[in-house]
């Protein structure tokens, strides 16, 4: 099993959160480039986790990895002064765990046809008017 989450490696998140003129573009791009590779993946460990008790095991620890990675990117928007009055650090970290889902990439990708990288783009739009 991964015991590093991709949040806590060096990538566009840690680059975003560096800079006060960065943008969620640098995000989408990062989600165009990785989630072919690993939502696929993903969406097969959840869906045998219906089934089989390793793959739960497996599907509920990735999960919490993703969960807290999104809460690093959102406390350090919040501490670095990047997000818009009157959102929280949780609502943040609920919107960017929300935008982050192999869910919402397999409805819009998989399901609806769209390319990654015009995924890439609507999440870097939606995520920079919901939080900036």
């Amino acid at each position: 099993m991964c015991t590093s989450s991709p949040a806590r490696r060096s990538s566009p998140i840690s680059d975003f959160t560096r800079s006060y003129n960065a943008s969620f573009r640098l995000y989408g791009e990062f989600l165009a480039t990785v989630a072919p590779r690993h939502v696929p993946v993903q969406l097969v460990i959840r869906d045998a986790a219906t089934a089989d008790p390793d793959a739960r095991a497996v599907w509920t620890e990735l999960q919490a990895e993703r969960l807290a990675g999104m809460t690093i990117f959102a406390t350090a928007l919040h501490d670095r002064g990047h997000l818009r009055d009157g959102v929280t650090t949780d609502e943040a970290r609920d919107t960017l765990w929300t935008y982050n889902s192999a869910e919402l990439y397999q409805l819009l990708v998989v399901e609806r046809g769209w390319t990654p990288h015009r995924y890439g783009q609507w999440v870097a739009a939606a995520l920079t008017a919901a939080l900036l």
